[in-house]
């Protein structure tokens, strides 16, 4: 749990509700055998000053390039992994639109994905079975589709 007020929380979940984003990376690896998932949140405003809250959940703050020069800058705070499903259960119960559905399958991912993960005697990950990989991918649809 943040230290946030519950009202600074409703602030953060509604200004999240409309600006921010819950999506899952999806990348193959180096060795091609696997493919790689990470849960990733952001939110991107003009105003830096609404973003530097948010770093309360870790991630990074950085200005977006490629924005017109006769537009203000464009600043994105993003967030992945653990860090961003923390940021997520902390503001669930304020969530109001579609955000929420997302959320929700998005920390039903992470959860799933911490525990599934396992090391050989080596310290290196097992790999990844075919059903979970199929699974991972669904999610990532429904998210990425809602």
């Amino acid at each position: 749990m943040s230290k946030h007020t519950p009202k600074d929380l409703a602030w953060i979940a509604g200004l999240f509700d409309g600006e921010g984003c819950i999506f899952i990376k999806n990348r193959k690896r180096k060795d091609a055998s696997n493919r790689s998932f990470t849960l990733v949140v952001c939110m991107s405003n003009t105003e830096k000053v609404l973003l530097r809250p948010l770093l309360a959940w870790g991630g990074r703050m950085r200005p977006i390039k490629g924005t017109y020069l006769s537009r203000k800058p464009l600043f994105e705070w993003r967030v992945e992994a653990q860090k961003a499903s923390r940021f997520l259960a902390d503001i669930l119960m304020y969530l109001r639109s579609k955000k929420r559905f997302k959320a929700i399958h998005a920390l039903k991912f992470q959860l799933a994905l911490r525990k599934k993960r396992g090391r050989d005697i080596t310290g290196r990950y097992l790999e990844t079975k075919k059903e979970d990989m199929k699974w991972r991918e669904k999610i990532r649809l429904l998210i990425k589709e809602y």
